[in-house]
């Protein structure tokens, strides 16, 4: 008799052992797969799932580990027994003739939270504070919350995460919490809670502001003033990622200074307040410039504030341009720093031609003036 098969050919002159008869017989490797795993970075529990061809005995095997049989599927591994960093999985399947298929799989594992730290900060009433928040390794998302409000952290070009907050001039002076957190590309999160101080403020007080009939009966027209509120809110609440300005800001006129920010005034109305932003004096038509890189959010008229041009610089933070005479853009049209805006002038609640100009930090009105100098958190 004689027998064939993929891989013999021989004449049966006498009894041939089973198992050469089988392997002689089989000589394709059994069928073996594995489901790719699905993330870049893994920790905990790891599931591997394997199909096998049946009654194939498979092994698994870890970096240089000595293999272990798999007595079922999936293959289950503790990345927390493992070292952050990358494994070689090994996957073996033999059948019964000996044949073997095998598959090699990269498992990269992380199971260690990012180290975190915030760069020495502190705040002042009025002013705007930065965070500047740095992780040992890249992480995948991040959060503030300071002040019962959770502040936006933007990713810097040099892998640190910046978080820009106006303190208001009512801010009470102290001891506050920040709660910060960042979570890797695997998932394991860090959190730490540090006090940051916030001093108080030198505002000056003092200042009568005489209104003419016209002015005082616009102060009382309350439906107006609401809907310019929301226009206000509503271009201060946008948050786009990137910022435009660049270094410095810089003073859209030149011109005197006859209030500065914070300065609490009255009026002849019998009203007081603090004064949200600073008084620069010139004639009118004088040409008013962006104090840096913007989108206009605002160009047009608004009650109290007269012709208004509203920039967005990016990361929460815009300027504002009031009592204009003229408005020289259009919504939605992108300026350069120390380009043309509008003019001078002395519309809406204004005693004489001049320039209110604001800025807002995180929905805060804040000293411009203070963003003249070099930027600590830049």
């Amino acid at each position: 008799m004689t027998l064939r098969s993929a891989g013999c050919h021989f004449a049966v002159k006498r009894a041939i052992p089973l198992a050469f008869l089988v392997a002689c017989i089989d000589s394709q490797p059994p069928v073996l797969s594995v489901r790719p795993l699905s993330e870049p970075h893994h920790r905990g529990a790891v599931s591997v799932s394997i199909f096998a061809e049946p009654g194939a005995q498979v092994t698994t095997r870890i970096d240089d580990a000595p293999a272990q049989s798999l007595l079922g599927t999936p293959w289950y591994i503790d990345t927390a027994s493992l070292s952050d960093g990358a494994h070689a999985l090994s996957i073996e399947a033999t059948d019964a003739a000996g044949n073997t298929s095998a598959i090699r799989l990269s498992l990269a594992t992380d199971n260690t939270a990012p180290t975190l730290a915030l760069a020495p900060t502190s705040g002042v009433q009025g002013q705007t504070m930065g965070l500047v928040l740095t992780s040992d390794e890249p992480v995948a998302a991040t959060s503030a919350t300071f002040l019962d409000r959770q502040r936006p952290l933007y990713p810097l070009e040099d892998g640190r995460y910046r978080a820009l907050i106006g303190i208001a001039i009512t801010q009470e002076p102290g001891d506050f919490p920040l709660t910060l957190s960042a979570t890797d590309a695997a998932g394991n999160t860090a959190e730490t809670t540090i006090p940051l101080n916030i001093a108080a403020g030198t505002f000056p007080a003092g200042g009568f502001i005489r209104l003419s009939k016209t002015q005082t009966a616009a102060r009382a027209d309350e439906p107006s003033r609401a809907r310019t509120r929301k226009e206000r809110r509503d271009a201060y609440t946008v948050r786009s990622d990137a910022p435009l300005w660049d270094g410095p800001l810089q003073r859209p006129i030149e011109g005197r200074r006859t209030s500065g920010f914070g300065r609490y005034r009255t009026y002849s109305d019998g009203r007081r307040s603090y004064h949200y932003g600073t008084d620069l004096a010139n004639i009118t038509g004088t040409p008013v410039r962006a104090a840096a890189a913007g989108i206009a959010l605002h160009a047009g008229w608004q009650h109290i504030f007269g012709n208004v041009v509203i920039l967005d610089h990016g990361q929460g933070v815009s300027t504002s341009y009031n009592h204009l005479s003229s408005v020289a853009l259009t919504v939605g049209e992108r300026v350069e720093a120390g380009e043309v805006i509008g003019q001078v002038g002395s519309t809406g609640q204004s005693t004489g031609p001049h320039l209110h100009w604001g800025l807002v930090v995180d929905g805060i009105s804040v000293d411009a003036e203070q963003w003249l100098a070099p930027l600590p958190w830049d």
